[in-house]
């Protein structure tokens, strides 16, 4: 005959998967966050010197700033504004969101769970 889990280790684990889903962004995605801060200097510097941001497809340029290229594309993917002076970084690890975001105009992170243009 097999026990059944104690009632007191299920309401462990429960309390364990809430307790981490509602740690602040800062805790659960540390790394991606301290890797993208280091991209977005890169970035500003760049812009400084050079007075523009670099296009999508200076693929040479994006790997010297610090961007790593995967299968899937860039890790994170950068676009830059339709203006030209703002970017959009964007840690996408599968095809659901919520992605790991940063626009440069709120200068935050952020989940967004809604990848399509808003009307």
């Amino acid at each position: 005959m097999k026990k059944k889990p104690p009632f007191f280790s299920i309401v462990f684990i429960v309390l364990l998967v809430f307790g981490y889903l509602n740690l602040p962004l800062e805790w659960r995605r540390h790394k991606d966050i301290k890797r993208g801060q280091v991209l977005i200097e890169n970035l500003q510097e760049y812009y400084q010197q050079n007075g523009r941001l670099p296009e999508n497809t200076e693929t040479g340029l994006l790997k010297q700033l610090g961007f790593t290229e995967t299968a899937q594309g860039w890790q994170p993917s950068y676009r830059k504004s339709m203006d030209g002076n703002g970017y959009t970084l964007r840690y996408q690890d599968g095809f659901k969101p919520p992605y790991l975001v940063y626009h440069s105009e709120k200068k935050t992170w952020m989940l967004e769970k809604n990848t399509k243009p808003k009307p």
